[in-house]
């Protein structure tokens, strides 16, 4: 032993000393004899950063005396394999260890009552350990990312686990906690990959943030009873988490807790929870059914987006609020009810929902987010209140089957029309009620189904809003039906307009009735698919469409799609003119 490869701290209080530095750890050293006393005087600590960076050190002797090893002490000591701790040492500082990458097993003297911060952190090849019975804390990140340890037995005394301790151990498969732990800190088994099974004893409060984030092997864990509160992404990213039992105590539930959980089937929420957080079940793509506590006042951003199993569920009717992507992409949701409270509704908030057919938007929402039934391809019919101020663009755009909106009177007339047809792609009729409170409908058309954009800007403006309600030019209306492209359109615009066929001018008159004389039997068979017996005697009254040759198709396209009323009203007309006529009797 060379005493002048150390440099060294008396303490003249303790007559002690401290190894503070050493010399050699610029060179190709591999083994360092820590003396025991230096002049007759003992030394007793390593101290902070004494052997930091030795990358030749492969092997130290630490004689009995030392009873602490400082932060950073032998930090980095890249090739260091082994190491024995006297039974003389209390304490290990902060990182004491950390990035010991070829140390591979540890024996931890009974004598130690505290290792510090990531005091193992990063020892790559770390396979076990056994802690110290005496500690009563396991320090935040103390193996955070010691990927080859495979257990650790937490001691008897322990009460706290510190944020990240077991961070990113791939190789642990399970752990067992005493009964003393009493606090888990944020982050404390993330990353643990392999993590199947582990205890959570009861008298913990808290599951922390990202506790068990990306456990992608765990599918099974009991939440204690006395659990008040979980914490955000507390579970994110365990994917093979089947089954949870949220305890009837939890009051909070944080933003994204069981996200990408993507085994879970069934949830039920504890009535006692009042805050549910953001993104919770996003992208929980098993997640079949869900049951909300009444005490539910939002559905926040993302809280079940993607979650495309998703069937049913019941928004609770004290609900005020739904917020942005908060059902994105739930394609197998069929059943949407909106609550009466609801007053608002966000961005993207039903985009992605396929299997909806009808939607009614409650009369005190005053406010919908852009896209919120983007691409809902089954959407078929809207009901909305004529109250609402304000709407992003592009509310129903890739609505394929939307054939109908009903804009319901109410005494705050705002909704401006062309926030409703703006971006759609196929034609819609919109009902509502003039400052008559009459009836209107008409046929909303896309800018490509006009012949230029001149005559769709003339459509634009044909309708709008004041202080009276809405109004809608027909006259502009009627003019423009000549400059419509699409076949399919102009049929069901001039179906709109039957009802009304007495307030035509002289050339609008002309132009439909033409048209309807010359595709009668399309537009016969579309208001037998669509509309009502009334409509389909307005048409005859106008033209001659129904004839000895055509009347038996149309009975018998009435009884293949069930038209009861349609089959009584043709079997009459066919009795009263075409009285010479035999055919085929009909149930009705």
């Amino acid at each position: 032993m060379h005493l002048d490869e150390f440099e060294y701290l008396l303490n003249e209080n303790t007559g002690e000393i401290t190894i503070t530095k050493y010399k050699n750890s610029d060179k190709t050293v591999s083994f360092c004899n820590v003396p025991s006393r230096i002049d007759d005087i003992n030394v007793t600590a390593i101290g902070a950063s004494a052997f930091f960076g030795c990358t030749n050190l492969m092997e130290i002797n630490i004689p009995s005396g030392i009873t602490s090893i400082g932060a950073r002490a032998f930090e980095g000591c890249l090739k260091l394999k082994n190491i024995d701790l006297p039974y003389s040492i209390i304490s290990i500082g902060d990182n004491a260890f950390s990035y010991c990458v070829s140390l591979t097993d540890v024996e931890i003297p009974s004598s130690v009552k505290h290792i510090g911060a990531e005091a193992f952190a990063s020892c790559d090849k770390l396979k076990s350990i056994s802690l110290s019975s005496a500690l009563s804390e396991i320090s935040s990140g103390i193996f955070k990312n010691c990927v080859k340890l495979t257990g650790v037995k937490i001691p008897s005394k322990v009460c706290k686990i510190g944020a990240e301790a077991f961070t990113g151990c791939n190789s642990i498969l399970e752990f067992a906690l005493p009964l003393t732990v009493s606090e888990i800190e944020p982050k404390a088994f993330s990353l643990c990959r392999n993590l199947s099974k582990i205890n959570l004893p009861n008298g913990i409060t808290v599951i922390e943030e990202r506790l068990f984030e990306t456990c992608i092997r765990l599918t099974k864990i009991d939440i204690p009873s006395s659990v008040t509160e979980i914490k955000s992404r507390a579970f994110n990213g365990c994917t093979n988490l089947a089954g949870i039992h949220i305890p009837a105590n939890v009051t909070t539930i944080g933003d994204r807790a069981f996200s990408a959980c993507r085994r879970l089937a069934n949830v039920t929420i504890p009535k006692n929870v009042t805050n549910l957080g953001i993104g919770v079940f996003s992208d929980c793509n098993k997640l079949l059914r869900i049951t909300l506590p009444p005490s539910t006042k939002a559905i926040k951003d993302s809280l079940f987006k993607e979650c495309t199993k998703l069937s049913e569920i019941v928004i609770p009717a004290g609900v005020e609020y739904i917020g942005d992507e908060a059902f994105y992409a739930c394609k197998s949701l069929k059943n949407l009810s909106i609550p009466e409270n609801v007053s608002s509704i966000g961005h993207w908030a039903f985009s992605g929902c396929e299997l909806i057919d009808n939607v009614y938007i409650p009369d005190r929402v005053d406010n919908i987010g852009y896209g919120a039934f983007y691409e809902c391809k089954s959407l078929s019919q809207v009901s909305i209140p004529d109250s609402i101020d304000s709407t992003g663009g592009g509310l129903f755009s890739e609505c394929a089957n939307l054939s109908q909106i009903i804009m319901r009177p109410t005494d705050n007339k705002s909704l401006e029309l062309t926030d409703l047809i703006d971006e759609i792609k196929i034609p819609l009729e919109i009902k509502f009620s003039n400052n008559l409170d009459k009836d209107i409908t008409f046929v909303a058309i896309p800018k490509n189904f006009f012949k230029d954009e001149a005559r769709y800007e003339m459509f634009l403006h044909s309708f709008c809003i004041s202080k009276d309600g809405y109004f809608i030019d027909f006259e502009i209306y009627d003019e423009l039906f000549e400059f419509i492209k699409d076949k399919k359109t102009k049929i069901t615009v001039a179906v709109s307009r039957l009802a009304d066929f007495k307030t035509w001018t002289a050339d609008a008159a002309q132009n439909y009735i033409s048209f309807i004389k010359a595709n009668g039997n399309d537009i016969v068979i579309e208001i037998i698919k669509k509309y009502y017996v009334t409509t389909l005697r307005d048409l005859v009254s106008i033209a001659d469409v129904i004839t000895k040759d055509n009347i038996g198709a149309f009975i018998e396209y009435a009884n293949a799609n069930r038209k009861v009323d349609f089959i009584s009203y043709l079997l009459d007309y066919k009795a009263t003119y075409f009285a010479d006529m035999h055919g085929r009797k009909y149930d009705l």
